[in-house]
């Protein structure tokens, strides 16, 4: 998120914001992955979490790397983050075929 004549001071809030997130999601990984065990991978939502905790955690180590830009691609690291909120409603049919539809349309 950024726009002209932003804050300088809003940068690295943000990025604090999203280390603490990535550290949330991640723990999160970790406690179900305890409990579960192998059996963990056969949900597909559980694999869904997982490809979004490394691609932020990629995401952030590829940002830290002084000189690289990547541009978009970090756009849509973090807009597979959003996603993550179609987990919570997946019981309902027209928001399943919703998230259905935005990972379709994804290139």
């Amino acid at each position: 998120m950024s726009w002209y004549n932003e804050p300088d001071a809003l940068a690295p809030n943000l990025e604090t914001i999203n280390l603490v997130f990535n550290i949330i999601y991640t723990i999160e990984f970790a406690i179900k992955f305890i409990a579960f065990g192998s059996s963990y991978f056969s949900d597909g939502w559980n694999n869904f979490d997982l490809i979004i905790v490394v691609s932020a955690w990629l995401g952030m180590i590829i940002n830290s790397i002084e000189g690289l830009d990547i541009g978009s691609l970090t756009t849509v690291i973090r807009s597979f983050r959003i996603s993550r909120i179609f987990k919570i409603i997946k019981k309902y049919k027209n928001l399943r075929l919703l998230f259905y539809t935005f990972i379709g349309a994804i290139p």
